[in-house]
This record gives structure tokens, C-alpha cells and sequence, in this order.
């Protein structure tokens, strides 16, 4: 019975909603960084959901993320072209005044350019100006950029099971990875380094989880 109305809750959820949770929590400690924060964003497909909604049309979830890994926001489309869509609204929803933004070649283009405003890359190609975008600099981008796939998508699908998951009704997949991206988030801030120590450690000590969530520190 339990079971039964966690889903209905991920069905029902307005993911939007859940969305702004993160990104208020990530907010102000985006502002706090002493230098201009380089973020990394890309998208990923919700394989169990794709393979058994049927139709042309895929589940896409698009995570904005530091170069340390740590999830700031997202957004998901079942739509054609649903990737770069996301990305697009998710742009609108994030401050990236200050900001150093890494995309792939996919997301090259003059609409998004223009949604990040500040700053783009792909083909090793930056707006970035000299004086900010040295050798070594750059080098750390590009290699910072990764960790959106080694620190987030890696994590949801290997430890958390995401891809693996077949809740495909309502807004229960764009929810499931927004509720992923949170845990992960708070897990880092808590300074773990390892999810499955993490696990653990909150599996042990419940109150400490709900701490972990509800503190605004």
C-alpha cells in the first residue's frame, strides 16, 4: 500500500515544483562561491521509461552541474528534440550571471548561446575572454566538464538504478530524477565522497537524514 502511493505521489507531483526545491537549496550556495563557478550541463536518456512508453518521443532529463559534480537543477522533456529543449528552460531557471558554462557539440547553437548569454563551449571553442581562459584553465573546463556523466549519470544509473527503473506514468520519471539529483546533492554538501558510503551512513542514522534535507545549512 506504501509502495502504491509513493508512485501516485511521483505520478501526480508537478515536477516544476519539486524542481525550484533544488534549486533554492543550490542558490545561495552558487552565490557564495568565491570565484566565477564553472558549471557543466547535459542530458541523458531514461532508458526504463523509454522502453516501455511506446511512441517516438523519448524521456530526456537535462542536469546542470559543477565541475566538482554536485547537482544544481534539472529539467525533462518526452518530447522530439527533447534535450536541447530542456536545456533551454533550464537556462531561464538559473542565474549563470558570473558563471562559466561547459555544453557539448549537441547544444552548439545560437538559441542556446544566447539563453546562456555568459559564456559557451564546444569544439574546445570558448567566449570566454584571454585574460580568464588560459591553457590550464581551459584544460580544467574541459576536463570538469565530464563529471556531469562520471559524477551524475554514472551515480544514477549504477548506484541509485535509475535507467533501470520502469515508472513511466505521469511525471513520475522526470520526479524520479529530480528526487536522484537532490539526494546526490545533499549527500555532497554533507561532503561524502562515495554514494554507497553514504547509504549507509544515513541508512544508520534516520534522524540525520531528515537533518541532512530540512537544514538550510
Amino acid at each position: 500500500m506504501l509502495r502504491l502511493r509513493v508512485c501516485r505521489v511521483l505520478m501526480d507531483t508537478d515536477p516544476d515544483a519539486l524542481q525550484d526545491v533544488l534549486l533554492r537549496w543550490a542558490a545561495p550556495r552558487l552565490a557564495a562561491a568565491d570565484d566565477a563557478p564553472a558549471l557543466a550541463a547535459d542530458g541523458k536518456r531514461i532508458r526504463g521509461a523509454n522502453r516501455h512508453a511506446g511512441g517516438g518521443a523519448c524521456f530526456e532529463t537535462v542536469t546542470l552541474v559543477t565541475h566538482a559534480g554536485h547537482p544544481l537543477a534539472s529539467r525533462c522533456r518526452r518530447d522530439v528534440g527533447g534535450e536541447t529543449a530542456a536545456l533551454r528552460a533550464l537556462l531561464e531557471d538559473v542565474d549563470l550571471r558570473g558563471c562559466v558554462l561547459t555544453l557539448d557539440a549537441l547544444h552548439a547553437t545560437r538559441d542556446t548561446a544566447t539563453g546562456a548569454a555568459s559564456a559557451e563551449t564546444a569544439y574546445g571553442i570558448t567566449t570566454v575572454p584571454a585574460g580568464r581562459a588560459g591553457p590550464e584553465r581551459l584544460l580544467a573546463w574541459n576536463r570538469g566538464h565530464w563529471q556531469v556523466e562520471n559524477g551524475n549519470h554514472h551515480r544514477r544509473d549504477a548506484t541509485m538504478g535509475e535507467d533501470a527503473s520502469r515508472v513511466r506514468k505521469g511525471h513520475a520519471p522526470a520526479n524520479n530524477a529530480i528526487l536522484n539529483n537532490i539526494a546526490l546533492a545533499v549527500v555532497f554538501h554533507r561532503g561524502f565522497r562515495y554514494l554507497p558510503e553514504a547509504n549507509f551512513h544515513f541508512a544508520m542514522r534516520r534522524r540525520e537524514s531528515l537533518d541532512a534535507i530540512l537544514s538550510p545549512h
